[in-house]
């Protein structure tokens, strides 16, 4: 075989080797040949951006600021874990269930929680402020002859949402829905008049009969809270978007 035919075959299975790592390689990329924007920018992915925002308020302490979306900084007055208890009979110990629920108590009177969306549900951002009411544990308990409303989810083995309208016209015209009850034990980072440090609360949530909305009471009994707990009205929050800074 002459010197010229060599070359020939030697260009041929060149040229079939480069064809065929083209074809492999082509197969890794993007439709339409277009480099994913996120590996190109170095921008983390949305889904690891809401993680890392959501574990910050998680994990924020008193001393820190949180910034929200268009309004100015506000400083963290308390951190606060509330750790759900639960009972086998009325007089058995209390056992934390696993589920661990936060509250952000920051300046200008707005709190962060995060709670369960409903009885076993998944957890929820809220946004709330406190509503100026009286103790109104009389009205969601009741008694044996007049169960209130929380007293009918319990009855109810809390499968069936409960309607109700508030007393005292705090909120006019809203029907409410009981979605979830519990007890809360309580530890504070930090200084709240609504929740103190080693707090027993009993927690009621609603939300809005036709709307978005949802009602927090956390009732604080004297011999087993030193905080006044309170009436909280709530709006879905979203950390990733409604955060905008957190030092």
């Amino acid at each position: 075989m002459d010197g010229i035919s060599v070359i020939g075959i030697l260009i041929i299975l060149a040229a079939g080797l480069g064809i065929a790592y083209v074809v492999r390689n082509s197969k890794s990329l993007p439709k339409n040949n277009q480099v994913n924007p996120t590996i190109e920018t170095g921008e983390e992915p949305i889904a690891m951006r809401v993680a890392d925002t959501r574990e910050q308020l998680r994990t924020a302490a008193s001393g820190q600021t949180v910034t929200l979306l268009g309004e100015p900084e506000r400083a963290i007055k308390a951190s606060v874990d509330l750790f759900e208890m639960f009972q086998q009979t009325p007089k058995s110990p209390w056992s934390k269930t696993g589920v661990v629920s936060k509250a952000l108590v920051l300046a200008g009177g707005v709190w962060i929680l995060k709670v369960p969306s409903q009885e076993a549900g998944k957890p929820i951002w809220l946004r709330a402020t406190l509503l100026p009411a009286l103790s109104l544990m009389k009205f969601y308990k009741g008694s044996d002859e007049k169960p209130g409303p929380a007293r009918i989810f319990r009855n109810n083995d809390q499968s069936e949402p409960v309607p109700y309208t508030l007393p005292q016209d705090l909120t006019p015209g809203v029907t409410w829905e009981i979605i979830d009850i519990g007890t809360f034990d309580a530890k504070v980072n930090g200084s709240s008049e609504e929740i103190e440090q080693g707090d027993r609360l009993y927690f009621v949530t609603s939300r809005e009969q036709g709307g978005k909305r949802r009602l927090i009471y956390l009732d604080a009994r004297k011999g087993e809270a030193k905080g006044s707990g309170g009436l909280f009205l709530a709006e879905e929050f979203e950390p990733s978007v409604d955060v905008s800074g957190l030092l």
